[in-house]
């Protein structure tokens, strides 16, 4: 009897070992979703934290000592006129290779941003304290960002936008 029953576990778990199929994703990666933590920031304190839900199909993503370079890549979407140009956070990515035979991952990852500069009419930085009174002052700027992220290999994910964030300027 218990010969019996060890033998129809084993060919229990065989089956199901049999039957998992892992995920198929694309070797170039792929962000499926971008989300902040509010659309309505405080300029001079609040940080802004971007989630990027992404899937790779040769678990190639993150940094190495080997490839330690930036790998993610927040653009501002603001209008480059005045004295900014448009400006891109240039972030790491840790090594999250995946271990075993398969290779395919997905997950989420934040990045934090500092508070982030209003810019007034002209495009030029807000430095706080700020003249309201000051014609060229804004009380808020729309911010949105476009996100991409690139694998050891070169590749680069398709780009999402995420949700448009009011900025509070002073």
């Amino acid at each position: 009897m218990r010969y019996c029953f060890s033998i129809c576990c084993l060919l229990f778990l065989s089956i199901q070992w049999a039957c998992f199929q892992p995920d198929e994703f694309s070797d170039i990666p792929a962000i499926t979703d971008v989300r902040v933590n509010s659309v309505n920031v405080d300029s001079s304190i609040d940080q802004i934290i971007v989630t990027i839900d992404f899937e790779d199909g040769d678990g190639d993503l993150g940094a190495t000592d080997d490839a330690p370079d930036a790998n993610a890549f927040i653009i501002d979407n603001r209008p480059d006129i005045g004295f900014f140009e448009i400006f891109t956070y240039d972030l790491v990515i840790p090594d999250i290779s995946p271990q075993g035979n398969v290779k395919s991952i997905s997950g989420s990852i934040d990045f934090t941003l500092q508070p982030t500069l209003c810019r007034d009419v002209n495009g030029n930085p807000q430095i706080p304290p700020v003249n309201p009174a000051d014609a060229n002052i804004v009380a808020n700027n729309e911010l949105s960002f476009e996100v991409v992220i690139q694998d050891r290999a070169g590749n680069f994910s398709n780009i999402m936008t995420a949700p448009t964030i009011n900025l509070s300027c002073y």
